[in-house]
């Protein structure tokens, strides 16, 4: 196969040999183009005969072009550095910033490195191009401009191997350095005695020579190296250990194992040490490793431990990011708090040398529900967890992810670790995608591949891999007939009872038949494969049933037992459950990788059956049908079942397994069990609902001591009456709710009111207004505690706003004072209406900032909707109504509504105009509008039937900002401009009837 480069080795050849004949090379010998923090020290280096003169000479990087779509973003100069002066007497010339803290640059210069993607380092003359010149034209690998007269030396820092142009950028050189662990080197240098390149160290001054000679690399030791670590397993976590490799007989006298974490007995936040093992008067054994382990540690086939320490002598933390150590002159102490302002640079330093790290993630940097990594060494995440066991691969030393659980695992403690191209490992890639190293997961594909061409296990697995596992790995024909029949997904408690059931015809095969699960994972939002459970080799039973459970599972007969990772379900949000012919993906895979809630990618050949289990978060991704939930209150429901004998999806219980039939006929749709009194999915006590009881057991045992009827048949109605007037069922509030509401506008806020609707009549005494936001804390503080009084109009409507609002006579409470309403504006807020408030201003109802109210100091919520501006919170603060109105986008973004109203007809929230001057939105003491029937003719300003040169005088009027988010500003951008005009000239003529 000809390399994409093979023209720019020719010319890098020739340039060579033009510039030896010259009287010896000039070679580029060191860079840095990253560093945690500031780039400070990014810097380079060249190597030549002293006295050189460089006049002359250019140092350029191709890299890409930002503002180009892939591939045409190939090809592109990101940086050029004119060369001046003479090499020095060391034979070695730097070039640095003036921000340089390594040592003192021979010239300093303007530029900056990125370290974004796949990049190539040159060295040459008589450059006649330019920053953002396009090298490659036609984005083939190919350079088609070169704007120099000959090529010194060059270098590729890679990033993404075997680049295809659109995911890894293209490099243009031959000699390559990289990627580091799946990043791009931020430091790379030569060995002197052999110039082949080697990466550095992440962290400035560890590898660093600047204006110094490199090492040699021939002849050097060994390196010691963590070779192996298991932190988590199933269970009690008795076989924690750590493993190192090295030269037999290497003292490890001055060598410390140390893990950084979150310390959560008494650290503090990132960065803190959690274990301290020391090495003193140990040594490498004869096979070159070195096993540490906890006295409980007990895996079969395990090689005999070099180190046995105490009970929880190593306690390794598996829930976080954890970075491991091996460090040299320790002087450190356990939970000491080296990254103190904890923003992932450390702080202090306790140790002589960094001997090797590696960090174990569950979330990559920034982290934002875990703790910082600092290795630029990372392994994880292993689909949704932390890995619990990773190993070097022999003989490259790259990292792997093994399996959760020692028993079915990788494990080789003490002994030589698996081979870098073997089948099967956890993380070796997708046998159906391409990927740079040897080898994918599926142990039974890669080895049926790799008989037929071996480089996919020894080279790569390539494109040509791919085609090869689609061949021959998949199950000919069409997939077989059956469905999904009913799952389990959760439990009060820990899951032990989580179960799949297929059904079909019995005896049927399941060869190429696998159950997928999709939703999210602590680093990605949605479109995440959860679970990956495959079929082959077994058969329905003989009544057509095929049940999956672990080995906890007592509700039935399992026909398959997985190990605990044999499947994960997951019920934090909506799940899309999947069963599929011929899978294509594995777990941790991103299908949806713009999370916009399609698929980007199928992992599969076909689709069997499928069923989401629907949460109440409307942000949640779903990618299949039926929607079967939310269970009550909003969750996602614990356990679905179709119907027998309709095959309609139901849910089923959360804390009652009598509805479960693993391996049987299920039970009908109206064999449910009758709710009982105080059952929290009852229903509310005073609302009429189809089903029994309600979800107070005092207040329903009274009603339906009255009326038995409301248990036996029905809460209708006259049920919900009847809780009304009871003692047992305590005072609640009159049935009142929030139907307008303005918080913002062009210029300062004198309109800002709240709108209430109820029966004429109604007392408002006892009724309080509430806004919950952020106050001069955090979420959940109280911003506004209105106390209202009086009763509902003869209109049915409540007006209440500041002493500024005008009309002011259609107020039924004018509010005075110096801004008595001061509605928060541009960030997520909670409108209330609730009965008896017994707090104040600025109490914090949620202590902890999690999006849960902790404290709810009234005696009910009478109504409330939540005016937001991001629905998933990351600038602003948590909401926490279920209604949500909001957010309204705009081209400088997103913004919270200025003015939100219940639709007339249907009683769902609307947004509407932000300018209250001639809103046709804008309904205070008013019906509101309706919402199926709006004003077919927004664009009809002056209401006479037609959209005309009237209509066009009154936009023209409004253009600008000056009429930004008024009634001309049709798409709310703050700007009427071409776009809302294009919108008027589309209404052009007369109004649609």
């Amino acid at each position: 196969m000809i390399p994409r480069a093979f023209t720019s080795a020719c010319v890098l050849t020739l340039a060579a040999t033009t510039l030896a004949a010259a009287g010896g090379p000039v070679r580029i010998s060191e860079v840095r183009i990253d560093q945690p923090g500031f780039d400070t020290d990014e810097y380079f280096e060249v190597k030549g005969p002293p006295s050189t003169n460089l006049a002359g000479y250019f140092y350029v990087v191709i890299g890409n072009d930002d503002f180009e779509l892939p591939p045409a973003q190939n090809g592109s100069i990101e940086e050029v550095v004119a060369l001046s002066g003479t090499i020095p007497a060391s034979g070695v010339f730097t070039v640095a910033n003036a921000s340089f803290t390594l040592a003192t640059a021979d010239q300093t210069a303007a530029f900056s490195f990125d370290s974004d993607n796949n990049k190539t380092h040159l060295l040459v003359q008589g450059f006649t191009g330019f920053v953002g010149q396009d090298l490659d034209t036609n984005d083939d690998g190919v350079l088609d401009i070169m704007p120099w007269t000959s090529i010194g030396d060059s270098v590729a820092l890679i990033r993404f191997p075997s680049p295809d142009g659109t995911f890894g950028d293209f490099v243009y050189s031959t000699t390559e350095v990289g990627p580091d662990a799946g990043a791009i080197p931020w430091h790379a240098w030569t060995c002197s005695d052999t110039n082949e390149w080697r990466i550095g160290f992440f962290v400035p001054g560890v590898t660093d020579t600047p204006t110094e000679a490199n090492p040699a690399c021939e002849g050097e030791p060994v390196p010691i190296l963590i070779s192996e670590i298991r932190i988590d397993e199933t269970g009690t976590d008795n076989s924690e250990y750590f493993e190192l490799s090295g030269e037999p007989g290497a003292s490890l006298d001055d060598l410390t194992y140390i893990v950084l974490g979150d310390a959560s007995g008494g650290g503090g936040g990132s960065g803190a040490i959690e274990a301290i093992v020391s090495l003193a008067g140990r040594s490498i054994n004869s096979s070159g490793l070195f096993l540490a382990v906890e006295p409980t540690f007990a895996i079969p086939g395990a090689a005999t431990p070099d180190l046995v320490v105490a009970a929880n002598g190593l306690n390794f933390e598996n829930g976080d990011n954890v970075t491991h150590m091996l460090v040299r002159g320790f002087t450190g102490a356990s939970n000491q708090d080296l990254d103190t302002n904890n923003d992932g640079v450390l702080d202090l330093t306790p140790w002589a040398e960094i001997v090797d790290w590696v960090s174990l993630i569950v979330q990559p940097n920034p982290p934002t529900s875990t703790e910082w990594a600092y290795s630029p060494t990372t392994i994880g995440p292993d689909g949704i967890f932390v890995p619990g066991h990773v190993y070097r691969c022999q003989p490259n030393g790259d990292w792997r992810i093994g399996n959760f659980d020692p028993p079915s695992g990788v494990d080789s403690p003490g002994l030589a670790n698996l081979s870098c191209d073997s089948c099967g490992t956890v993380g070796g890639g997708n046998c159906f995608l391409p990927h740079a190293t040897g080898g994918c997961e599926d142990a039974e594909c890669c080895e049926t591949v790799c008989d037929i061409d071996p480089t996919c296990c020894s080279v790569e697995w390539d494109a040509a891999c791919v085609t090869l596992a689609q061949t021959n790995c998949h199950e000919p024909g069409d997939p077989p007939a059956l469905v999904i029949s009913e799952v389990r997904i959760d439990q009060p408690g820990n899951d032990t009872q989580e179960f799949l059931e297929l059904r079909g015809a019995p005896g049927a095969s399941l060869n190429g038949v696998a159950y997928v699960v999709i939703g999210d994972s602590t680093v990605d939002s949605a479109g995440v494969v959860e679970s990956v459970t495959k079929f082959s080799g077994s058969t329905l039973d003989g009544n057509g049933y095929f049940v999956v459970a672990k080995s906890s599972f007592s509700n039935g007969v399992a026909n398959l037992v997985v190990p605990n990772n044999g499947f994960t379900f997951n019920s934090n949000s909506s799940k899309t459950h999947l069963l599929v012919w011929n899978n294509e993906t594995v777990r941790g895979q991103d299908l949806d990788a713009d999370n916009d809630c399609t698929l980007d990618l199928a992992g599969w050949v076909a689709i069997i059956d499928q069923v989401v289990f629907n949460g109440a978060d409307k942000t949640d991704c779903r990618y299949g049908a039926p929607l079967v939930g939310p269970d009550c209150g909003g969750f996602v429901p614990a356990h679905l079942y179709r119907c027998d004998p309709t095959d309609e999806w139901t849910i089923g219980s959360f804390d009652s397994f009598e509805q479960d039939t693993a391996g049987a006929t299920n039970t009908g749709c109206d064999e449910l069990p009758p709710l009982e009194c105080g059952d929290p999915c009852a229903g509310d006590c005073f609302t009429a609902h189809e089903g029994r009881a309600c979800n107070d057991p005092v207040c329903c045992a009274g009603v339906c001591g009255v009326m038995p009827e409301c248990c036996d048949t029905a809460w209708d109605q006259a049920c919900a009456d009847l809780a009304l007037e009871l003692p047992a069922c305590g005072n609640k509030g009159p049935a009142v709710t929030i139907n307008e509401i303005r918080i913002d506008q062009p210029g300062s806020d004198v309109s800002e009111y709240f709108e209430l609707k109820g029966e004429p009549g109604t007392s408002l005494d006892g009724v309080w207004y509430l806004v919950i936001g952020d106050g001069a804390g955090q979420s959940g503080i109280v911003e506004e505690a209105v106390p209202l009084s009086g009763l509902i109009p003869l209109d049915g409507l409540f007006l209440a706003a500041e002493e500024t609002f005008v009309p002011i006579e259609i107020v039924q409470l004018t509010l005075v004072g110096a801004n008595p309403l001061n509605f928060e504006n541009d960030d997520n807020v909670t409108h209330m209406l609730v009965w008896n408030f017994s707090g104040k201003d600025g109490d914090d109802l949620d202590t902890n900032d999690d999006g849960t109210l902790d404290a709810a100091p009234w005696d009910q919520i009478m109504d409330w909707v939540s005016v937001v501006k991001e629905l998933v919170p990351t600038t602003t603060e948590w909401y926490y109504s279920p209604t949500i109105v909001g957010p309204e986008v705009g081209k400088t973004g997103d913004f919270a509504p200025g003015q939100v109203y219940r639709c007339l007809d249907t009683g769902d929230w609307a947004i509407g105009q932000f300018d209250p001057t001639g809103s046709k939105t804008e309904s205070p003491s008013e019906p509101n509008p309706e919402c199926m029937a709006r004003p077919p003719c927004p664009t009809d300003f002056n209401d006479d039937g037609m959209t005309d040169g009237d209509d066009l005088g009154t936009l023209l009027g409004e253009w600008g900002k000056a009429g930004g988010f008024g009634m001309a500003d049709f798409n709310n951008d703050g700007m009427v401009d071409g776009d809302d005009l294009g919108t008027l000239l589309g209404f052009w003529g007369p109004c649609p009837v």
